[in-house]
This record gives C-alpha cells, structure tokens and sequence, in this order.
C-alpha cells in the first residue's frame, strides 16, 4: 500500500485478491490475514535462580519469557544429549510434595538475600 493518500493500518491488508470475468474467485493458496501469534516458543539456556513453592512462582535469568503475564509456561530439564546429567539434577527438577513451610528452593550460586554480606569479627 502507499505511504502517503492517508492509508493506515494496512500492513496486514492484502490488496487485489481476485480477478473479474472467468476467474471471479479467490485463488486457493492466497496469502490472506489471519490469527498470527498462539505458537510454541522454546527458549534454550536459562538459568533458574530461585523458585518459591509456596507462591508457585521462578526467578529466571535469560531474555524475556514471551507470553502474557499469568500465561501457563512450561519449564523441563534439557533435552541435549551432551548437557544431560547422568543422574536428575535437584534444580529445577522436583520431585516431592510441596512443603509450604520450605518456601525457597535458590541456585546454589546465587546469594541469598536474608544473609548476611559482610561479617565482622570482634578481635
């Protein structure tokens, strides 16, 4: 579509989709608008700092998780033959009940924030 002549909004618009006379149809295969989104993303190396089994919510390092806030996410282990563990990692992977009393589950190098960061000893 033109860029001047006030004509918005048509990056979506599909222009002359048929033809008069013999061929008054649309021709099968014509790339028309549609639903665009609703696809599965797979996003490879994040790393899981924290997770709160109490609020049921993951503190992920990475780019942006895609998807709408609140929006169902699902989460696995690898599945790349040469970063597979020999036995199951205990993070993210977790097996058990939920125990509301143990709220945090943290990456072992990550620093916690109720700790102390800087000690003094009395001499």
């Amino acid at each position: 579509m033109p860029a001047s002549h006030g004509v918005t909004k048509t990056h979506r618009r599909p222009g002359n989709i048929g033809g008069g006379g013999e061929k008054g149809r649309v021709w099968p295969g014509t790339k028309m608008p549609g639903h665009m989104g609703n696809r599965w993303r797979v996003l490879n190396g994040l790393r899981i700092w924290r997770t709160n089994a109490k609020y049921n919510v993951m503190w992920v390092q990475g780019s942006s998780v895609p998807g709408p806030t609140g929006g169902l996410v699902y989460i696995y282990d690898t599945i790349l033959p040469l970063r597979k563990l020999k036995q199951a990692p205990p993070f993210p992977t977790f097996c058990g009940e939920v125990d509301t009393t143990f709220e945090d589950i943290w990456y072992e190098q990550m620093h916690k924030f109720k700790d102390e960061t800087i000690i003094y000893k009395c001499d």
